[in-house]
C-alpha cells in the first residue's frame, strides 16, 4: 500500500515512526510522499526515518494520484477538505483526532468513505496510554 503522510509536524512524526515500525515488520506499506507547507519538516521526517523515495511535497493535492491511502496529521481546521479531496479519489484516510470543526462535515466524510467503499479511521489513541489504562483499570 503507498501512503501519503500528510503534515510532518509532532503528530505527523509519531504516525511517520509507526509507519516505519510497521515497514520493518513486513507489512506492504510503502511511504511514498511526505507533506508539509514547511517543506523542511517533511524533510526531517524523510532523512530522521530513512523514507528516501519518498516525494517531498508542499501541496497533498499532489500527493492524490500517487498514492492508496493517506495518514492526515495537519491542523483541525484543514482536515475536511483534505480528507474529502483523497475520499472523492477513492483513498484510504487514517484522520488525526479531531475528524473535522463540525458534526455536519464528519457525517459528509462518513457518507463518502462509504460511498466510495473506502476506510475512514480516526486516530484516537488516548485509551491506549499508560495513564488512561491505569485510570480505567
Amino acid at each position: 500500500m503507498k501512503v501519503a503522510l500528510v503534515g510532518c509536524g509532532g503528530a505527523g512524526h509519531a504516525h511517520a515512526n509507526d509507519l516505519k515500525k510497521l515497514i520493518e515488520s513486513g507489512a506492504d506499506v510503502e511511504v511514498v510522499c511526505l507533506v508539509d507547507v514547511a517543506k523542511e519538516r517533511a524533510l526531517s521526517v524523510k532523512r530522521d526515518l530513512g523514507f528516501f523515495s519518498a516525494e517531498v511535497l508542499d501541496d497533498y493535492r499532489r500527493a492524490i494520484p500517487l498514492v492508496d491511502a493517506a495518514v492526515i496529521c495537519t491542523p483541525h481546521t484543514l482536515h475536511y477538505q483534505q480528507v474529502m479531496d483523497f475520499l472523492r479519489a477513492g483513498k484510504h484516510v487514517l484522520v488525526e483526532k479531531p475528524m473535522a470543526c463540525k458534526l455536519g462535515e464528519a457525517y459528509q466524510m462518513m457518507v463518502e468513505a462509504e460511498r466510495r467503499d473506502v476506510v475512514l479511521e480516526v486516530a484516537y489513541q488516548r485509551h491506549f496510554m499508560p495513564k488512561y489504562v491505569a485510570a480505567k483499570e
